[in-house]
């Protein structure tokens, strides 16, 4: 599901940003007041079973050469105050880490061969790094209850 450039605000109770250790690119953080408000900043999402996700930014094309190169904002993750729990957390954010992979170094191709043990630490930080900044994040900033965010 692509980004939604122009978004609808009303329903925001915070944002952050993601930084990768390959810069100058991030990834932007939403947490929603409720779906509707999720819908309404999100672009093709649908009022399904979804209470989080992940929106991949597309490449930039050098008009010259035809190549591609990411754009510094390589994605937005979004959440749901009080419908998130580490599961949700941690797929949102694979979901991110594998847009990463496909569009940025250390590729996939690197880490899935063995050949750079590096590569694959560099990866394997990043998530770590993501998951608790992302993590202590919520905690600190969603308003509801913090016994209600405890799902079975």
């Amino acid at each position: 599901m692509p980004i939604r450039r122009i978004k609808d605000f009303s329903g925001l109770v915070s944002r952050s940003i993601l930084r990768s250790s390959r810069r100058p690119h991030y990834w932007h953080v939403f947490l929603w007041r409720d779906k509707e408000a999720l819908i309404a900043g999100t672009k093709d999402m649908e009022d399904g079973k979804a209470i989080g996700c992940h929106c991949p930014s597309s490449t930039i094309m050098d008009v010259e050469s035809g190549e591609l190169y990411p754009s510094p904002k390589r994605g937005e993750v979004h959440f749901i105050v009080g419908r998130w729990n580490e599961e949700i957390v941690a797929h949102e954010l694979q979901h991110a880490i594998l847009h990463r992979l496909r569009t940025m170094l250390p590729s996939y191709k690197e880490i899935l061969g063995q050949d750079d043990i590096n590569a694959e630490e560099e990866i394997c930080y990043e998530f770590g790094r993501w998951f608790a900044s992302t993590w202590k994040w919520l905690w600190e900033n969603d308003p509801s209850s913090k016994w209600k965010r405890v799902e079975s």
